[in-house]
């Protein structure tokens, strides 16, 4: 029996009855998976051109019409005979460019990483004992040397006494021929639920020499990191499938970094890696199901150490690889790192770093301490739960306003809509709030309402009505489908943003200040740089401040983590403060549910 996946024009041969999802996976053929399977988030949606199937939509997230038309979730389809499907629309993981970095204007750099060219004298193989002393006494002071170095050092020794001598601190870590003291290269790495963003920096000129943003690869297995968890749980293969397919995602962008600017994986000697706790158990190939349970204890705090060999990472195999400690069991090693890049550990103002995305990660300072938590926003900020919901990609619409009659949109490279990213996610809800076509309590109004309240016609007659409630019609795709956002799209948003206001509202009220005290909010994340002040304050996202105050960091966490990479003074900040932090259970709180109640209004 074969199935057959169109456009990509790729089938695979099966000999017994198998999901979907499964045939999906043995062609490689990404189909999105948000929900792990559950059948919950319709992401992984299909038409069956030819062939019979066995499906079932168990929480009716396939309109009747497209029924008709043949559409299935592929998670809770079984195949038995050939079939043919076609995909939707693919926007496939790729790995794209992202923002150069831009590190502090007062940083300095000092790596650890460095080395040294020698010429060696010929007598100096009749006066030594061996090879190892050679190496050690001319590395003044290198304690440490692998017997994988020492057996490229012995093979280059016996035909050449011109050699560079590779050290990281105490450690000779490589042992080249002839004078490479001017290739010096180390990584980067912010690994997020959803994004990768790897680094590339020159470590001995301290600049940056490129970056490479990917699409988690582990996104088909869940969009959130609860739905990570409960997969490692199910068997020890799945965690090591996890970690398989982030090293993959991260090599996948080491190897076109390395391929475009003319560098040799060997000649990459440090990685710094950041993420969520999650993450960063899955990157150390710890099993997160703790995260899961109450108390949420991490396995380990503090820093990780390995080698990239032992961690099959494309860079040289005695390459340092650090994974940044974390601070608790939902707030990671990317917050930490990215508090670093403010002035946060010292200042005595008050300010507010926000990570806006699943995990929501929140961070106020003031009166000498530094207040954390974790908000469980869920993925609607990131598309995965919103019914035409998108990563950003070419044809995602990114910016939106109501104005007069008209929907202005600005959709990613300027091509037709196909769908809603997060920052264009967030603009509708604000403008539906503003504009009074959502109310107070998330209501989307129907038509009738609306033209009470003196509401343009044109905008009126956008409020269209379906078995699952009112939706907002934003615009049409090519061929004529409407791209829309439903009441339960603006739920979705509502109990995201409430969850992040909430965390906000309650290490102010553990601080004691009110939010008219903030000297100012940091917006952390290469997604929070896309939302506009506007739309975070009008959507209830963060508190109603001077919008003057609000900063826009970028991406914190990849930032501080290259900080750490090429600053040893950094690294040692970053371990100080973690133990600095005091993390607030938000569910412990009594204000809690007050606070949530309150920030569930627009």
């Amino acid at each position: 029996m074969i199935v057959k996946f169109l456009p990509n024009n790729i089938q695979v041969e099966f000999n017994e009855e198998m999901s979907l999802m499964s045939a999906a996976d043995l062609a490689s053929v990404a189909i999105d998976k948000n929900c792990a399977g559950a059948g919950t988030c319709g992401k992984c949606k299909v038409k069956i051109l030819s062939g019979n199937v066995k499906t079932e939509d168990p929480y009716g997230v396939i309109s009747d019409k497209e029924k008709s038309e043949g559409y299935v979730l592929a998670c809770c389809t079984s195949i038995y005979e050939d079939v043919v499907i076609e995909l939707k629309d693919s926007t496939e993981a790729v790995a794209r460019k992202s923002k150069p970095v831009k590190l502090p204007e007062d940083f300095s750099y000092k790596s650890g990483v460095y080395k040294k060219h020698l010429i060696l004298d010929k007598a100096i193989f009749y006066n030594k004992k061996s090879y190892k002393r050679i190496l050690s006494d001319e590395a003044e002071g290198a304690k440490h040397i692998g017997a994988d170095t020492l057996n490229k050092a012995a093979d280059i020794l016996r035909d050449s006494r011109d050699i560079t001598i590779t050290y990281n601190d105490d450690e000779i870590i490589d042992v080249d021929h002839g004078d490479t003291t001017d290739r010096i290269y180390g990584l980067a790495i912010d690994m997020g639920t959803t994004t990768g963003v790897v680094m590339l920096w020159d470590l001995k000129a301290g600049i940056t020499v490129s970056n490479v943003a990917f699409t988690n690869p582990q996104a088909n297995y869940g969009a959130d990191v609860i739905s990570r968890i409960n997969f490692t749980s199910e068997s020890p293969e799945n965690l090591k499938l996890l970690n398989s397919l982030a090293i993959q995602g991260i090599n996948k962008a080491v190897n076109q970094l390395v391929s475009e600017e003319g560098i040799s994986k060997k000649e990459i000697y440090k990685v710094i890696m950041v993420g969520n706790t999650t993450m960063s158990h899955i990157l150390a190939g710890i099993n997160p199901i703790s995260l899961a349970l109450s108390p949420f204890t991490p396995v380990y705090d503090g820093e990780l150490s390995s080698y990239a060999g032992d961690m099959m990472i494309d860079a040289n195999p005695n390459a340092r690889v650090t994974i940044v400690a974390n601070i608790a069991g939902h707030v990671g090693s990317d917050i930490t790192a990215g508090v670093i890049t403010t002035d946060m550990p010292t200042s005595n103002d008050v300010n507010l770093f926000i990570d806006i995305g699943t995990n929501g990660e929140i961070v106020l300072s003031g009166k000498g301490r530094l207040l954390t938590c974790s908000t469980a926003a869920g993925p609607a900020f990131e598309g995965s739960s919103i019914v035409w919901g998108m990563r950003a990609a070419a044809g995602a619409i990114e910016d939106i306003k109501l104005i007069g009659e008209d929907v202005i949109i600005k959709t990613i490279d300027n091509k037709p809509p196909i769908g809603i990213c997060g920052s264009g996610i967030i603009d509708i809800v604000s403008e539906l709030v503003r504009t009074g076509i959502v109310n107070k309590m998330g209501k989307l109004l129907d038509y009738e309402k609306l033209i009470d309240k003196g509401m343009p016609e044109a905008i009126a007659n956008r409020i269209k009505k379906s078995e699952k409630g009112n939706y907002f019609v934003i615009a049409e795709t090519d061929d004529g489908k409407e791209i829309y956002i439903s009441q339960k799209d603006v739920r979705e948003i509502q109990v995201a943003k409430a969850a992040i206001l909430t965390g906000c509202n309650v290490l102010l009220n553990e601080l004691g200040v009110t939010k008219e005290e903030l000297d100012s909010i940091k917006i952390a994340g290469a997604f929070g740089n896309y939302i506009k002040k506007d739309s975070a304050i009008d959507a209830g996202i963060i508190p109603d401040i001077d919008k003057e105050k609000i900063k826009y960091l970028g991406n914190a966490a990849g930032i501080g983590a290259s900080m750490i990479l090429l600053s040893k003074q950094s690294h040692s900040l970053c371990n100080d403060i973690v133990d600095r932090f005091e993390h607030i259970e938000l569910a412990a709180r009594d204000d809690f549910q007050q606070e949530y109640l309150k920030a569930m209004k627009f």
